[in-house]
């Protein structure tokens, strides 16, 4: 549960971390 939805964000993160921090 929370492993998953702490993925799903790094990934969010990480992939706009080009455009703007987290």
């Amino acid at each position: 549960m929370f492993l998953d939805l702490h993925i799903s964000t790094a990934q969010i993160c990480f992939g706009n971390m080009l455009q703007f921090v987290c």
